[in-house]
């Protein structure tokens, strides 16, 4: 008999099971009970269930037959014993203690079925009032939520995209040809001049202190992960756009598919790649340092665009082996807030001087296998660029919507849902850290923490990711945004027609297993369905949106023109009823959806 864990349930002091809805080994009757409801905050119902005499006695009879064919009663064989035989053989007290369980989940259940209630969770069992004339008891139920909106077709909000300009156009060029630089070690000893690649130990002083401690001493303390590499570069908007350029790749091969993993993970949807190319621009990062004040082994470009302009000019006719100490003041608008106008004096001893032997420019369409011309490749960079802008800036709205929206929309959550997501919190972190080979249990005695510590303490925000997903739900249902069949079977294929070889065999095993088959395609329709989502969030917010009613219609000519299966939105759907082949087409099948997330940022 399993018995309700709740502190504040009555099952415990009649020790009978309060896992009210699963299994009715035996069917009730065909009677009604006589059920009264009351609304409770936080998404609760009271149901106060009251038996008739007919039904208690009818509960009795079961009892007794369940405890003669559970104990030997003198004269009778095990099941036979009438029901006043056993009554007087055990007791009248024994003989309703062992029908009250019955009693509670049979009529529990008829109760749900008649007030048409759905539970979300285990409910409670508050209390009991058991006797032969009438049985009566309370049991509090977790339903779904109820969630109101605003008019959010009344939010307004500025697409703020940024332009691309041709000078930017023509850096994101310089930083596709960075791709395939060619370092040679010199012949002969020389002085450094403009484009090598410099090998140092660097030291960098700020208004008389070492780096580390001035970060120390800063009052601003929200990131103290700076060091000298963030100190010496000026380059911040470049590297702005060859991350551009590499999430533009990355998003062409991947788009933000996670499908060799969970997919619903609060929006951590997006892969890393490893590239074959060498992003060698400002300095490489393969350096061990932990605020020590010389770290040997960084490595500058010596460009006038690529050093604080000092630095730059101090190291021109450098040679190997000697030291200088190069004095600047930094611009008031570096990218390291930190260090906006004060004094440094960067300490530098240099180890070795390489030349850096960059492409010829009518080669590069062959190097990035580009079918075209370097106009072809120039133009294509731009588009990926105003895609990108243009992405970015739909995702910062999408962000500022959804604050807005949440902020705005009336909730009644049950605690049931917060803790479940919680948990679902906790177990991201625990994916998280196991890439690391730590384990949960050890990041827990790390933290000094309990499971339900951990879980407790991510309440306020399971809250938040909750309220966020109820009301983008309630958004795409009342927006009618759904994902065809067809949207999905194009996703897919543009997905695997990026893998390379290895990739694709991989995908191939694991597209001939139905789970993984089922998780691919749950991935894609929530890869579209979320980008579909935040196009619709964008257009609401820039007054771009179209009618709802000319949307319902439109859908429903869509569907009397069409065969095609119903489209999947954010509600569950039928799993395939057939595995996928183990081949690298994908079956045209439906999947399984799961919940909204909130849009990727």
């Amino acid at each position: 008999m399993v018995v309700c864990t709740t502190s504040r349930c009555c099952c415990k002091k009649y020790q009978i099971s309060c896992e009210l809805v699963q299994g009715w080994p035996i069917e009730w009757s065909t009677y009604s009970v006589k059920v009264t409801t009351e609304k409770l905050p936080r998404s609760l119902i009271a149901l106060d269930v009251e038996l008739d005499k007919d039904q208690v006695q009818k509960g009795l009879d079961r009892a007794a037959r369940r405890i003669s064919q559970k104990y030997t009663i003198p004269g009778f064989r095990k099941g036979k014993a009438p029901r006043f035989i056993v009554e007087n053989y055990f007791g009248r007290e024994a003989l309703l203690e062992e029908a009250t369980d019955d009693l509670i989940n049979k009529s529990f259940k008829q109760a749900l079925e008649q007030e048409n209630i759905v539970p979300v969770g285990q409910a409670s069992l508050v209390s009991v009032e058991p006797s032969e004339e009438s049985f009566r008891f309370r049991v509090t139920v977790p339903v779904p939520p109820s969630v109101t909106l605003p008019d959010y077709r009344t939010i307004r909000l500025p697409l703020d995209m940024e332009a691309i300009s041709d000078e930017t156009v023509e850096r994101g060029m310089d930083m596709i040809r960075e791709r395939h630089v060619v370092l040679k070690e010199l012949e002969e000893p020389r002085l450094a001049q403009q484009g090598d690649q410099l090998t140092v130990a660097l030291e960098t002083i700020v208004e008389g202190q070492a780096l580390h401690e001035f970060l120390d001493d800063a009052e601003d303390d929200e990131d103290d992960d700076f060091d000298d590499e963030d100190v010496i570069d000026d380059i911040a908007d470049d590297d702005d756009i060859e991350r551009e350029l590499d999430d533009e790749d990355d998003e062409d091969a991947d788009d933000g598919h996670d499908h060799d993993h969970d997919h619903d993970h609060d929006h951590d949807h997006d892969h890393d790649h490893d590239h074959d190319h060498d992003h060698d621009h400002n300095h490489d990062h393969n350096h061990d340092h932990d605020h020590d004040d010389e770290q040997p082994g960084e490595t500058l470009v010596l460009e006038p665009n690529r050093l604080v302009t000092e630095l730059y000019e101090g190291l021109l006719g450098i040679t190997i082996g000697e030291e200088r100490e190069i004095s600047a003041v930094m611009p008031d608008d570096h990218q390291n807030e930190k260090v906006r106008g004060k004094q440094v004096v960067f300490k530098v001893k240099v180890n070795s001087i390489q030349e850096r032997l960059l492409p010829e420019w009518d080669e590069l369409p062959t190097l990035e296998e580009f079918d075209g011309t370097l106009d072809d490749l120039r133009a294509q960079t731009r588009s990926q660029m105003e895609e990108r802008a243009r992405s970015v800036a739909e995702r910062n709205l999408t962000e500022q919507f959804v604050e807005q929206l949440v902020s705005a929309t009336t909730y009644d959550i049950p605690d049931v849902m917060i803790r479940e997501t919680a948990q679902e919190m906790l177990e991201e972190q625990a994916r998280q850290f196991a890439q690391y080979g730590i384990t949960l249990d050890q990041m827990l005695q790390f933290r000094s923490q309990t499971r339900d510590d951990a879980i407790d303490d991510l309440r306020e925000p399971a809250e938040q990711r909750l309220k966020s997903r109820l009301a983008l739900q309630q958004i795409i249902d009342q927006e009618r945004i759904n994902v065809s069949e067809a949207e999905v079977q194009e996703e897919a294929r543009d997905y695997l027609a990026n893998l390379d070889e290895s990739e694709m065999q991989m995908m191939t095993q694991a597209l001939g297993q139905r789970d993984r088959s089922i998780e691919f395609l749950n991935s894609i329709a929530n890869s579209v369905l979320d980008r579909k989502l935040r196009a619709r969030l964008a257009a609401i917010a820039t007054g771009e949106a179209p009618d709802l009613d000319a949307l319902a219609a439109e859908q429903q000519a869509s569907d009397e023109a069409t065969d095609e299966p119903p489209t999947a939105t954010a509600e569950t759907a039928d799993e395939p009823d057939e595995a996928a082949s183990g081949t690298t087409e994908v079956s045209e099948t439906t999947y399984t959806e799961g919940q909204v997330q909130e849009p990727r940022t």
